[in-house]
């Protein structure tokens, strides 16, 4: 069922509060790589979170092995520090990263190639979504996403996030679409944003 239109005092305070918001995540480095809003510290952030991952179960070794198998630079050189790290300790690593490294070192295997930018955008987009749930917390009236039925367009907790977004000027501009598309990954698709979302949050 549709929501009534958002009153505009409304839509300017959650402008507001989404401005504040951001700029409070800029001043935030929780682990000493700069903001995750910063998309040039993604590839760090993403690695950081393959070893934690790797090392949590057996299962999750394997999960980040096939991870790298397929491709994925950070996945790969997660394992490949991790087994360093090991040997840096003088301690013998699991015998699944003893395999997988035994497989990166063999010299006619070949990984696939995995693309970048992924990597580079995936905690801003964690960031972004917390940023959304948030306004649809404190802001009731809002909506997640525009209705395709009414065509209006009315403000939305994403495209309220949009603007703050791209008036920080982040290296990357956005769509309402877009941002749509990006909430909707967290239930429906992305599998890989879903396990880092479900094990970080944000500072709010």
């Amino acid at each position: 069922m549709s929501r009534l239109p958002v009153p505009t005092q409304i839509a300017d305070e959650a402008l507001a509060y989404a401005r504040e918001w951001i700029a409070d995540q800029l001043r935030l480095d929780p682990f000493g790589h700069g903001s995750l809003l910063d998309q040039r510290h993604g590839t760090a952030w993403l690695k950081q979170h393959k070893k934690f991952q790797a090392m949590s179960h057996p299962y999750h070794m394997a999960e980040v092995m096939a991870e790298g198998r397929a491709g994925w630079a950070e996945a790969h050189d997660a394992l490949i520090e991790l087994k360093n790290e090991f040997l840096g300790r003088g301690q013998v690593p699991p015998p699944q990263l003893v395999a997988y490294n035994i497989e990166a070192d063999h010299p006619h295997l070949r990984r696939r190639a995995h693309g970048a930018k992924k990597a580079r955008q995936i905690f801003q987009n964690i960031v972004l979504v917390e940023l959304v749930r948030n306004l649809l917390e404190r802001f009731p009236s809002l909506n997640a996403t525009r209705s395709r039925l009414s065509g209006k367009q009315t403000p939305t907790a994403c495209s309220i996030a949009v603007i703050a977004f791209n008036e920080a000027r982040l290296g990357r501009t956005l769509t309402p679409k877009r941002m749509e598309n990006i909430w909707n990954d967290l239930f429906f698709g992305d599998l890989d944003f879903q396990k880092i979302a479900a094990t970080w949050r944000p500072q709010s």
